[in-house]
C-alpha cells in the first residue's frame, strides 16, 4: 500500500513542475534533488595522448578534461579543470593529486579537500611513481561546479592502468540543486537507466531505441523518453523534462525487462516538432519516482546523438574510357547513370580509387578526402559524362598516371531533405591508362602499318613473317580475342562482335611483342 504523507510529497513536488502543460514555468531551485546522470555507454578506452572532454551539465562548455602524456622518461594521467570547477584532492608542495572515491562518499561544502590548481595528478609513473589512481577500476574523482555562482556537486567514474597509459570513462554525474550534496555513483547506483542508444531502422523511417533499466525498479513507476534536436542549444533538466506535455515525450511502463522500441516521424521532438531525416537528436530517459520507495527523478542520457539515416539513392555503375594521351586525369572519362530517385541527391562526387583498395572504400573514407581527390558533378536529370582534370589525384592523394590499375567510385551525396545518408554505387570495372602513340614508336621497324575501319582492323607488313599472334585485350586484361596466323604478311580482323570501346592490341611477330592501342566504334 502507499505511504499517503509520501504519495502527498511526491504529488506536491511535481505540481510544481506541472502548472502548465507547455510552457516552462519558474520554480525554486533547491525544490528537490535532481540529479542529470550520463552513461558513456560504450566504455571510452583512452591512451597515447589521448584526452576525453568531461561537459557534466552539458552547458557546452568543458568542465573537466583528463588526458594521457608522456615524456622520454614517464607516462601519467592528468586531469585539468576548467575555471569554475573544483577537485576534489590532495596538495603536496606545487602538486596537486585527485583523490580516487570509491562509491555513495558523500560530495558536499563540508569536504575541506576542494582543490583549484589546473592541473593534477591522477597516476605518474616515471623515476617515480605518484598519484591515487595507480592501476585503479571503478573509481569516482569528485567534482564541484560553480553555475551561476552557487556550488553543484557531481562525479565521474574512471578506471587508469598501473602503467598509467590508458584509461577508461565510463559514466558520470552532477546535482541540479544547487548546495546539494551527492554520492558517488548515485544516480548510476539508485534508479537511472544505462546503456542508452538508438540506431536507424527501416531505411530510415523509424529509430529504433533500447536501454537497460534501472538498477532498481522498485523506485520507479515509469520512463519517459524525450528527443532533443542538436538545434536546439537550450539545457535540458529533469524541472524542463518534467514540465512538458505527454505528445512531447513517449512513456515507456516498466516490466521487468530492458525496454526496446521503435519511434517514426508521428513522435514529436521536446519542442513539439515532428521527427524527421536530416535532423540529429539526442535521446534522454526520465526515471519517474514511485512516491513511496523514491520521490526525486534522474534524468539520464549518453550524450551521443542520433538521427533517421534515409539512404540517398545510388548513382548505376560507373563506366571508365582511356581518351586520351595525356598519362594524368584528362584521359579519364567517366560516365553513369543518374540515381533512380535523384529527389535523394544533392550532388554527385566521383572518386578514383586503387583497384585493390576500392572494395573497402567506404562513405566515411569519402568523408575524409580533399577537393583534389575527387570531382563534384551537378545533377541535371539526365545520365552523365565527365572528364577528369590535368591535376586530379586519387583516393590515396597521387595524382592520375599511365601503368596503374583503377576503379572508379560514384557518391550520391545526401540531398538533406528527403535523405540523410550519402551512399556510394558500385565500383566501375578495373581500368589502367596505357600510351595511346602509334605502334611503330615502339619498334624499330618501320615496315608495320596499320589501319582501321570501325571494327575490321588490318596491319601489313613489306616483309613475310614465319608466325604471328595477335591478341585484343579490355584494359583490364581480359582477352577478348586471339589468332595465329602462318606465312603471310597481312593480317585482316574482323572484329564486329566486339562492343565499341578502347582496347589494347598485342602482335607477336617471329617473337618480337608491339602493342597498340585501338578505338573500335
Amino acid at each position: 500500500m502507499i505511504n499517503k504523507k509520501k504519495k502527498k510529497s511526491l504529488d506536491a513536488k511535481l505540481a510544481m513542475y506541472s502548472l502548465t502543460a507547455i510552457g516552462v514555468i519558474a520554480i525554486s531551485e533547491d525544490a528537490t534533488s535532481q540529479i542529470f546522470y550520463t552513461d558513456v555507454h560504450e566504455d571510452m578506452q583512452m591512451g597515447d595522448t589521448s584526452s576525453f572532454i568531461f561537459d557534466i551539465d552539458e552547458d557546452k562548455f568543458h568542465d573537466l578534461m583528463v588526458f594521457q602524456a608522456f615524456s622520454a622518461t614517464a607516462q601519467m594521467v592528468m586531469a585539468q579543470r576548467a575555471k569554475d570547477t573544483e577537485i576534489l584532492g590532495k596538495s603536496a608542495g606545487d602538486y596537486m593529486y585527485p583523490l580516487a572515491l570509491d562509491a555513495n562518499f558523500q560530495l558536499d561544502t563540508i569536504n575541506n579537500d576542494w582543490r583549484i590548481r589546473d592541473f593534477g595528478t591522477m597516476n605518474f609513473q616515471g623515476s617515480g611513481a605518484y598519484g591515487y589512481w595507480q592501476g585503479v577500476t571503478d573509481k569516482y574523482i569528485g567534482l564541484k561546479l560553480k553555475i551561476n555562482g552557487k556550488p553543484h556537486f557531481g562525479w565521474a567514474r574512471l578506471d587508469v592502468a598501473k602503467n598509467a597509459k590508458s584509461f577508461i570513462v565510463k559514466d558520470y554525474a552532477f546535482e541540479f540543486t544547487p548546495g546539494k550534496p551527492i554520492k558517488t555513483g548515485e544516480g548510476m547506483n539508485t534508479y537511472a537507466v544505462t546503456a542508452l542508444s538508438a540506431e536507424s531502422i527501416n531505411n530510415g523511417t523509424a529509430l529504433k531505441v533500447k536501454f537497460n533499466k534501472a538498477l532498481d525498479e522498485s523506485k520507479i513507476s515509469s520512463y519517459r523518453v524525450f528527443f532533443k534536436s542538436a538545434n536546439d542549444t537550450n539545457r535540458f533538466t529533469p524541472q524542463l523534462a518534467l514540465n512538458l506535455s505527454p505528445s512531447r515525450y513517449i512513456n515507456i511502463t516498466k516490466t521487468g525487462n530492458n525496454p526496446e522500441f521503435t519511434v517514426d516521424g508521428s513522435k514529436m521532438d521536446i519542442q513539439g516538432f515532428n521527427l524527421k531525416s536530416g535532423t540529429y537528436y539526442q535521446v534522454y530517459v526520465l526515471s519517474m519516482p514511485d512516491g513511496v520507495n523514491a520521490v526525486d527523478p534522474i534524468l539520464s542520457t549518453n550524450n551521443k546523438y542520433y538521427s533517421f539515416e534515409v539512404e540517398s539513392s545510388p548513382a548505376g555503375k560507373p563506366q571508365v574510357k582511356d581518351i586520351g594521351n595525356q598519362g594524368n586525369g584528362l584521359d579519364v572519362e567517366v560516365q553513369f547513370n543518374k540515381a533512380a530517385d535523384e529527389l535523394k541527391v544533392g550532388i554527385y562526387k566521383v572518386i578514383i580509387c586503387k583497384s585493390a583498395k576500392a572494395a573497402a572504400f567506404t562513405i566515411e573514407d569519402a568523408k575524409k578526402l580533399n577537393p583534389a581527390r575527387f570531382m563534384d558533378v551537378p545533377k541535371t536529370g539526365f545520365d552523365l559524362k565527365v572528364v577528369l582534370t590535368s591535376t586530379f589525384e586519387d583516393a590515396d592523394g597521387e595524382k592520375i598516371k599511365n601503368g596503374i590499375k583503377y576503379k572508379a567510385l560514384v557518391l550520391s551525396v545526401a540531398d538533406g531533405v528527403k535523405s540523410s545518408k550519402n551512399i556510394l554505387a558500385s565500383p566501375s570495372d578495373e581500368f589502367e591508362l596505357v600510351n595511346t602513340s602509334d605502334i611503330n614508336e615502339y619498334s624499330d621497324d618501320n615496315s608495320l602499318k596499320f589501319s582501321i575501319n570501325n571494327t575490321n582492323i588490318i596491319i601489313h607488313s613489306e616483309k613475310l613473317f614465319n608466325t604471328a599472334t595477335v591478341e585484343i585485350m579490355s584494359l583490364n586484361g581480359k582477352i577478348c580475342d586471339r589468332k595465329t596466323f602462318a606465312q603471310t604478311s597481312v593480317i585482316e580482323l574482323f572484329e564486329s562482335s566486339l562492343p565499341s570501346g578502347i582496347y589494347l592490341l598485342m602482335l607477336n611477330l617471329d617473337g618480337k611483342v608491339y602493342y597498340k592501342k585501338i578505338h573500335l566504334y
